[in-house]
C-alpha cells in the first residue's frame, strides 16, 4: 500500500458525514447526513461518566502515576485500566507516526478518511467527541499501536452498563472497521493476501469487576470490502440518493429524531388517531396548550394514549411470545426473556439456612435477607482465582444459580414460578 502524494478534490459545500460510531446507524438510513437534519443533543449521565473514564485512560497510555481519588474516580475501574494498558505496552513497538511523535501506543487519536471513488486518502485530525467534518468520515481511536508482529490494533472502552447488550460487537463494529481501515492506510500497514490479518479490533467493556474483551481480527479482503461500502455511503449522502427518512431501529438513537419528517408524520398521524375529531383539537396536540378547551383534550388524550400504548404494548409481546424473536434492525431483536419471581422466607430458620449455605454476607439488617443481598455475596465470593473475565463471570452465574437452588430446596426461598418480558437483544444472544 502506497502513501498517497495528492489531495482529492471534493466540493466545499460537500455534506457533513458521518462518524465512526454513526456508521452502523448511517448505513440503515442517510437522512440526518443527506438532508442535512437538525439535531439535539441529549447525553445523560452515563455519557458524563464515559466521558471521564475515557479521559483516566488516556492519562494512564500517557504514564500518568497519580490518579486523584475525586470526582467519578473509581479505584478498581483504574486498577483494571492500568493492568490492561501495561499489558498493551509490552507488545507495542515504537515508530515515527506521520505527525511527527514518537511513541508506541496512542490514545484519543483522531482520524479522517475520504475517497473519490478512484483513490482514497486518510490523515490524523484533531476532532471534539461527536465532531462531524465535510466531506470526511471521521473517528476517535481510545488506544490505537501496532504489535510487535506488524498487526494494527485499535481498542474501544466501553463503560456502559447496557453496551453488551445494544452495542456492535466486534466482528460486526462499523467503528472497529473504519478505525482499522484508516489507520492501516495512514500507517501503510497491508498483505499481499486477502486472507491475511492485517489487524485487530477489540471492544473493551469496562466494569468494577474487570475487563472483558470481545475482539475480532480483520484481513486485508475484510478491509478492502469495508472501504468499498464506505464509499458506496459516501456516495449516497452526497447524492442524497435513497435518503426519504423511514422509521427504523436508527432511530433510537439518532439526534435528529425530533426534526425528522417521518416521526413528525407519525406524530400527526397519531394524534389525530388519539384525538378523533376536528383539526382544531389535533393542532391542540402538537403545542402547548393555549386555552381551557385545549387543556381539555390534552387530559382526554393523555387517557387515550395510555390505553392505546399499553394495548400497542400487549399486541407486540404477544406476538413475540408466540411467534418467536423478530428482528427490528441493526442487529437487534425483540425477544421474550424469561424472569424468574423469587422471595426469601422471613422465618429465623431460612435465615439459618442462608446464612448457612451463602454466607453471613447475605444478611442485611434485623438479621434479614433480599433476593438481591444473597445474589451480591455469592457472586462476590465466586470466581476469585479465575484470571479470564468471560470466565469468572461464568463461574459467578453458575455460582449464583447454584446458590438458589439450594436454598429453594430447603424452603428458604420461594419460587413460584418465570414470568417473560419482551425486551431488545443482540440477534443470537441467549
Amino acid at each position: 500500500m502506497h502513501r498517497l502524494t495528492h489531495r482529492l478534490t471534493l466540493a466545499p459545500s460537500a455534506p457533513f458525514f458521518p462518524t465512526a460510531s454513526e456508521l452502523h446507524r448511517a448505513a440503515e438510513c442517510v437522512a440526518p447526513w443527506a438532508l442535512g437534519l437538525e439535531e439535539q443533543d441529549d447525553a445523560g449521565e452515563w455519557a458524563e461518566f464515559g466521558r471521564y473514564q475515557h479521559e483516566l485512560a488516556e492519562d494512564l497510555v500517557k504514564g500518568a502515576q497519580h490518579i486523584p481519588d475525586v470526582g467519578l474516580f473509581n479505584c478498581d475501574i483504574a486498577n483494571a485500566l492500568n493492568a490492561a494498558i501495561e499489558a498493551d505496552r509490552g507488545i507495542a513497538k515504537t515508530f515515527l507516526w506521520p505527525d511527527g511523535y514518537a511513541a508506541s501506543m496512542r490514545p484519543e487519536l483522531g482520524i479522517k478518511w475520504r475517497s473519490d471513488g478512484f483513490a482514497d486518502e486518510a490523515a490524523l485530525v484533531q476532532r471534539a467527541p461527536g465532531e462531524r467534518l465535510r466531506g470526511w468520515f471521521s473517528g476517535t481511536a481510545d488506544l490505537v499501536y501496532v504489535r510487535a508482529d506488524g498487526v494494527l490494533l485499535v481498542a474501544d472502552w466501553k463503560f456502559g452498563p447496557r453496551e453488551k447488550i445494544t452495542g456492535e460487537p466486534a466482528a460486526q463494529s462499523c467503528q472497529g472497521f473504519f478505525l482499522a481501515m484508516a489507520f492501516a492506510a495512514l500507517l501503510e500497514v497491508s498483505a499481499s493476501s486477502d486472507n491475511e490479518v492485517i489487524a485487530r479490533f477489540e471492544r473493551r467493556m469496562v466494569s468494577e469487576s474487570g475487563i472483558e474483551v470481545d475482539g475480532y481480527d480483520i484481513t486485508q479482503g475484510e478491509l478492502d470490502a469495508f472501504a468499498e461500502q464506505l464509499r458506496g455511503l459516501g456516495a449516497r449522502i452526497v447524492k442524497a440518493d435513497g435518503a426519504m427518512p423511514r422509521i427504523s431501529a436508527a432511530c433510537g438513537k439518532c439526534k435528529a429524531k425530533v426534526n425528522c419528517p417521518a416521526w413528525e408524520a407519525l406524530e400527526t398521524h397519531t394524534c389525530a388517531a388519539i384525538a378523533n375529531v376536528d383539526t382544531g383539537q389535533v393542532e391542540a396536540l402538537c403545542r402547548p396548550p393555549q386555552s381551557p378547551e385545549d387543556v381539555r383534550t390534552l387530559h382526554h388524550a393523555i387517557e387515550q394514549g395510555e390505553h392505546l400504548t399499553a394495548e400497542w404494548r400487549r399486541w407486540r409481546d404477544a406476538y413475540v411470545l408466540t411467534s418467536g424473536p423478530v428482528p427490528i434492525g441493526l442487529g437487534l431483536a425483540l425477544k421474550a426473556a424469561p424472569q424468574s419471581k423469587r422471595a426469601v422466607v422471613n422465618t429465623p430458620e431460612a435465615m439459618d439456612a442462608i446464612e448457612r449455605l451463602v454466607g453471613k454476607e447475605a444478611i442485611v439488617v434485623e438479621r434479614s435477607a433480599t433476593c438481591e443481598s444473597i445474589k451480591k455475596a455469592v457472586r462476590d465470593k465466586a470466581g476469585e482465582d479465575i484470571k479470564s473475565t468471560a470466565d469468572r463471570n461464568k463461574a459467578k452465574a453458575k455460582a449464583e444459580a447454584e446458590a438458589f437452588t439450594a436454598l429453594v430446596d430447603v424452603g428458604a426461598v420461594r419460587e413460584s414460578g418465570k414470568s417473560y418480558v419482551v425486551r431488545e437483544v443482540r440477534t443470537g444472544e441467549e
